[in-house]
């Protein structure tokens, strides 16, 4: 699906916020506080999200860089089957665009339907003629002329 956007709430619930209606977020109906800090203080750490109170920062006075580490994770965690990133490091310090380069290159590396297809050469070593190619051998729709050129090449 569609990536959210940040709400202007606690990182701990941006990033569960695709999972917060499954356990161990929510059992019974009812939401589990401490499951969202412990989710959002793991990911915090494993990627990198700065914040002056960590999980309890609210969003709005994060770095536009940390925000968007932020939304970065939450869908690399969803172990979609095909996630295509556009222009994920657009208007970021070059710290924050290497960060996130390279946990989308590190994401490719495990999963290989992992694609950042613009613009073109931000990431080296990903091509925007795979998502045609993932897109065709699943059945989801035709490659466009120049991918097919390309793959016969």
């Amino acid at each position: 699906g569609k990536a959210l956007g940040l709400s202007l709430i606690y990182p701990s619930e941006n990033l569960a916020l695709k999972n917060y209606f499954r356990p161990p977020f929510c059992q019974g109906g009812v939401l589990h506080p401490a499951e969202f800090e412990k989710y959002g203080e793991a990911l915090i750490g494993k990627y990198d999200i700065r914040s002056g109170r960590r999980g309890k920062t609210v969003v709005r006075s994060m770095s536009g860089g940390n925000q968007q580490k932020a939304i970065v994770a939450r869908e690399i965690e969803q172990a979609s089957p095909l996630m295509i990133f556009v222009q994920p490091t657009r208007g970021l310090d070059i710290g924050a665009t290497v960060n996130i380069q390279n946990q989308i290159l590190a994401e490719r590396a495990v999963h290989a339907h992992v694609l950042a297809p613009l613009p073109a050469g931000t990431f080296p070593g990903v091509d925007d003629r795979e998502v045609y190619e993932f897109l065709d051998r699943h059945g989801r729709r035709d490659a466009p002329a120049e991918a097919e050129t390309s793959r016969r090449t």
